[in-house]
C-alpha cells in the first residue's frame, strides 16, 4: 500500500467530491499528510507515519493513519454506494511465483487474474517480490484467493483454475512459472 491507495480508500468512503491539501501533523510524514475537505467542511485527515515515529514505535512496515469525522460526514448529502456481494462459499487460496520481466507492471498481472474469473469473488494480491541483482531476474509471488458465488470449488475445479491462470499469465506476459510451483 502507498499514499495513493489510502487516498482512493478515503474517496470511496467520503465520495469523489473532496479536495485534499497538504498539512503538517506531528508524527506524520511532512510531504504525505493531507486534510480532507468537502464543500468547505473539514472531514478529517490522512497520512503516512514519519520515519522517526516508525522507528520510535519499532514499526517494520510503512504505516498510514486516517481520521474521518463521521458526524460531519453524515451531515453531508448522502451518497449511495454499490457494494460487492460476499460469497457464502469457502475460498481457495494458492500461491504462484513467476519470473517476470522488469518492464511488466505487476498490477496488470493481477488484472488478468481478475478478468479471467469475473464471476468469482477475488481478493488476490502480491505477497512477495524479489530482484536478483546478479542475474537481473525479477520474481513476483501472487497469492490467489478466489471463491465462487454458486458453489464450493472442488479439487478438479481448482486444478482447472490454477492451469488457466498459469496459461493466461504466461501467454500475456513474458513470465515463466518458477520450478518449485
Amino acid at each position: 500500500y502507498d499514499i495513493y491507495n489510502i487516498k482512493n480508500i478515503v474517496k470511496r468512503i467520503v465520495g469523489d467530491n473532496i479536495s485534499i491539501d497538504l498539512i503538517n501533523r506531528p508524527g506524520l510524514h511532512s510531504k504525505q499528510s493531507f486534510t480532507i475537505m468537502s464543500d468547505s467542511i473539514n472531514l478529517g485527515w490522512f497520512g503516512k507515519v514519519s520515519e522517526d515515529t516508525k522507528d520510535y514505535f519499532n514499526l517494520q512496515y510503512d504505516t498510514y493513519l486516517a481520521e474521518i469525522n463521521l458526524d460531519k460526514l453524515s451531515s453531508k448529502d448522502k451518497q449511495l454506494h454499490d457494494y460487492i456481494k460476499i460469497s457464502n462459499f469457502p475460498h481457495v487460496k494458492f500461491d504462484l511465483s513467476f519470473e517476470i520481466s522488469n518492464e511488466t507492471i505487476s498490477k496488470d498481472v493481477l488484472k488478468v487474474i481478475s478478468n479471467l474469473y469475473p464471476d468469482f469473488e477475488n481478493s488476490s494480491y502480491i505477497f512477495d517480490e524479489y530482484f536478483d541483482p546478479v542475474s537481473n531476474n525479477r520474481t513476483i509471488g501472487f497469492r490467489i484467493k478466489l471463491r465462487s458465488y454458486e458453489k464450493t470449488i472442488g479439487d478438479d475445479d481448482l486444478v482447472n483454475i490454477r492451469s488457466n491462470i498459469i496459461k493466461e499469465i504466461s501467454s500475456n506476459f513474458p513470465a515463466i512459472l518458477r520450478d518449485n510451483e
